[in-house]
């Protein structure tokens, strides 16, 4: 889902909510991959350069291998997590 917040005349923040595939098995795994690239695809095609705040449940672990999250969404799109930076790094 996306949403536009008005700050103020002229200052917008586009939110993204969002619920990965869930499920443990190799096709799942697959679909949550594509879910997070199809989100930061998005982002970067009609949020570059903006105020942006993406939140949801991924369905995965920041501890695993198996997800995207930082490459896709972090990297990627030029976004920064909060919890990374100020609990994981500690």
């Amino acid at each position: 889902m996306y949403s536009q917040a008005t700050i103020k005349p002229g200052v917008y923040i586009d939110i993204y909510t969002l619920h990965t595939d869930t499920g443990g098995d190799k096709g799942s795994l697959t679909v949550r991959r594509d879910n997070v690239n199809q989100i930061a695809e998005y982002i970067d095609t009609y949020s570059s350069g903006s105020a942006v705040i993406v939140l949801g449940d991924t369905n995965f672990p920041y501890t695993g291998e198996t997800g995207n999250l930082e490459t896709a969404l972090l990297d990627t799109s030029d976004l920064q997590d909060p919890w990374i930076e100020l609990v994981r790094m500690r």
